[in-house]
């Protein structure tokens, strides 16, 4: 997000603020997520709002988003996914990511939210696929959101004491965590690629000793 964005969201944010009260902060966060939760940590910085008041309902704002796709992962795409892709990728379920999700489902949580544009159908395709208790995602989610907003906290604070480079910060910190889990998925399935094409050279080797 550029900063041109940004100081249009901060005046939107405060005039919301000013006319309906804190209560705003969890809509904006809902509808517009983490840029709307960095504008009103910047707000805080101002002293406009509350920071603990500021932090809870950006919490709020995240947490009730999030729990929204929950439901609708739950109770509205997981007809269509049972119905038109589970028993078309049934042999395909042991894939390393869905090893990894299932494992790992509360780091893997947390790193999604880093992952501006992606976020969204990463969460409904976790929530689908693998088979944690819906109330356990939701507990882990508590977590995870806070992290989440402990994270983007300071940065805002930062945007909001005039800091110019508090969003090269959160842009760069999306960008890192998009590489990680990127090469972690390319390392994996290079590791299987080698592992492949040993176990056939060893056969093409015996086969040749055979013969």
């Amino acid at each position: 997000m550029d900063h041109g964005i940004m100081s249009t969201l901060l005046q939107s944010v405060q005039t919301l603020l000013s006319n309906y009260g804190e209560f705003t902060v969890g809509i904006s966060v809902f509808f517009l997520g983490e840029n709307a939760a960095l504008a009103v940590f910047a707000l805080s910085a101002q002293g406009l709002i509350d920071p603990r008041t500021a932090f809870l309902w950006a919490f709020l704002g995240s947490f009730a988003s999030d729990i929204f796709w929950f439901l609708m992962a739950e109770y509205v795409f997981k007809k269509y996914y049972e119905r038109k892709i589970k028993e078309a990728s049934h042999e395909k379920s042991n894939r390393f990511y869905m090893r990894l999700i299932d494992k790992h489902f509360f780091i893997t949580l947390v790193l999604i939210k880093f992952l501006v544009g992606m976020r969204l159908i990463l969460t409904l395709y976790i929530v689908l696929k693998n088979k944690i208790p819906f109330v356990t995602k939701v507990a882990l989610n508590i977590i995870a959101t806070a992290l989440f907003m402990g994270v983007l906290f300071p940065i805002g604070w930062h945007l909001g004491l005039g800091s110019s480079d508090s969003l090269s910060i959160e842009q760069n910190l999306v960008r890192v965590m998009t590489i990680v889990i990127g090469l972690i998925i390319m390392l994996h399935f290079l590791s299987k690629f080698a592992a492949k094409l040993i176990e056939r050279v060893y056969k093409n080797n015996n086969k040749d000793k055979e013969a």
